[in-house]
């Protein structure tokens, strides 16, 4: 049930993807092996650990406005899991000395890089495009549409969790009942009755199934409410 509640939501949810089109900007990793070259074999070896580690983290930057990378595209993790292997790569080779040369947030070797692979009309594109997108959407006016269809959502997925809670309790009241019969059949006499030690012992076992019964009802009510809040909520998606 709670599949059918995934299901439910992702085939109505919107899809938001941020534009790829920078990606087709980014330089490869032969490219970069090939450009990036440094004053010895060590600074070079410490110059691509640092350019695949920028050009990675502008892969993220570029894919969100955020900065977060929360839009990335398939194209987009593939081409940073090409840098981070070359980066790694490279890492193992350079020494900690001419590492240290290269700070992560070295913004005079950001532009270098940027000015190396020709990366500064791609990065003001896709930051036009964002700020233009945002702007578009502060100033549409709210599409009463999609609200109802928000709630309408809502109140389909209320239905399924209704009826999720009302069969999970009566798979637990099943086993409840179990036990009683088990319980009611080691204390039969030959005789086929039931013989208890006491009277509290009756009186639980007794209350045991008034308990029972009371709670099979209130599921079976669970599952019909379920019922016609999904039927609602199905009924507004339609409308």
């Amino acid at each position: 049930m709670l599949a059918a509640l995934v299901a439910v939501l992702l085939a109505v949810a919107p899809v938001f993807a941020a534009p790829a089109d920078y990606l087709k900007h980014m330089p490869s990793v032969a490219q970069v092996e090939q450009r990036v070259r440094g004053a010895d074999a060590d600074d070079t070896e410490a110059r691509k650990v640092a350019t695949f580690r920028l050009l990675d983290k502008l892969i993220v930057e570029l894919s969100d406005p955020s900065g977060m990378g929360g839009s990335l595209s398939t194209e987009g993790r593939a081409l940073m899991g090409q840098y981070e292997a070359a980066w790694n790569k490279h890492n193992a080779n350079a020494s900690l000395k001419a590492l240290q040369r290269y700070p992560r947030d070295d913004a005079e070797f950001r532009d270098e890089v940027v000015a190396l692979f020709a990366l500064a009309p791609t990065i003001e594109a896709t930051r036009a495009g964002f700020a233009s997108r945002a702007a578009a959407e502060a100033a549409a006016p709210a599409d009463p549409r999609a609200s109802s269809r928000l709630g309408a959502i809502g109140v389909t997925a209320l239905g399924l969790l209704l009826i999720a809670g009302g069969i999970a309790g009566m798979i637990g009241i099943a086993k409840e009942n179990r036990k009683i019969r088990e319980a009611e059949f080691n204390r039969r006499t030959s005789a086929g009755a039931v013989a208890f030690e006491n009277f509290n012992a009756a009186e639980m076992l007794r209350a045991r199934k008034k308990g029972s019964d009371l709670a099979g009802v209130a599921c079976i009510a669970l599952c019909m409410l379920g019922m016609a809040v999904g039927a609602l909520g199905a009924l507004m998606l339609t409308l």
